[in-house]
């Protein structure tokens, strides 16, 4: 099962948050969505955020998305990590290629060109043959946005971080995220 799906409609969340997201491939069956943000809050404050939103997602999609470690309670599922957003925690880096058979590699995506991708196409023999184009993820680092700001309209009394978290989560039936947001999956 491709996890592409899951990542647009991640995106789409995101993008109701007006959160620009990038996304490339791990080099195995999974992606990585990312959002660079300013280092302004605190690592538990940015992971119950990814938390709620995966949450959010997981009651939408039920039947394609989990976020269950047990790897045999997810069989046929698409799992959102969010607990990658710790102190500590790392990914493989765009264009590095993975310790098995082939040499997949880790390659930035555009969005649209992320539904014609299959992510276990890109290998180091193939790479070096592929068509010449701009990095799509070419000053990432430099376009970092404020969840302070999101966290702020979510929770119309201020800025405080844990009150901006219980927005977004809370209740998970009928909520709805800000039609202006951004959304990813992981696979």
């Amino acid at each position: 099962m491709g996890c592409a799906d899951q990542a647009f409609w991640l995106k789409e969340v995101l993008d109701g948050m007006s959160l620009r997201s990038y996304v490339k491939t791990t080099g195995k069956t999974g992606l990585h969505v990312v959002v660079p943000i300013t280092p302004t809050l605190r690592y538990d404050v940015v992971r119950k955020m990814a938390g709620a939103i995966c949450q959010h997602l997981l009651h939408e999609h039920p039947e394609t998305i989990t976020t269950e470690w047990d790897t045999a309670k997810r069989r046929g599922k698409v799992f959102m990590d969010f607990n990658m957003n710790v102190r500590g925690k790392s990914t493989i880096a765009p264009y590095c290629p993975r310790g098995l058979p082939g040499a997949p590699v880790s390659m930035t995506r555009t969005w649209p060109e992320l539904g014609k991708a299959d992510p276990m196409q890109f290998r180091i023999g193939t790479l070096a043959k592929g068509t010449t184009r701009s990095d799509p993820w070419a000053g990432v680092l430099d376009q970092k946005q404020s969840l302070e700001s999101t966290l702020s309209a979510l929770a119309p009394t201020g800025p405080s971080q844990d009150e901006g978290v219980k927005q977004v989560s809370a209740p998970r039936r009928s909520r709805k995220l800000p039609e202006s947001g951004t959304a990813s999956a992981k696979q």
